[in-house]
């Protein structure tokens, strides 16, 4: 099968299990970075599954994840993957920067 030449030049790296390339031969799942039931209300459904606000990791890492906020986890992910994953600065983190991250 023919695999996205994308994510074959990127090879990101997932969240946790620094090892491993997101690529077609994992189980993965679409990860919210900002989880949709933490984004304030006056944001729209689209604005919560904007593409800024997703990324790909493994189903056991996004289940780890769970509801938690991003300021919570992503200070433990290593610069380059979050680099890798198109995951802003630290200061978009909190719930309210969530317009700032997403734009």
């Amino acid at each position: 099968r023919n695999k996205d030449p994308w994510r074959q030049t990127r090879q990101a790296k997932d969240f946790y299990k620094h090892d491993i390339s997101i690529d077609d031969s994992q189980d993965i799942n679409v990860h919210h970075i900002f989880p949709i039931s933490k984004i304030p209300s006056d944001f729209t459904e689209d604005e919560a599954h904007d593409v800024a606000n997703v990324t790909f990791t493994l189903s056991s890492t996004n289940k780890s994840i769970g509801e938690a906020e991003p300021n919570a986890y992503l200070k433990n992910i290593p610069q380059n993957i979050l680099k890798q994953n198109l995951i802003p600065d630290e200061q978009s983190w909190k719930i309210d920067r969530f317009r700032d991250f997403s734009s």
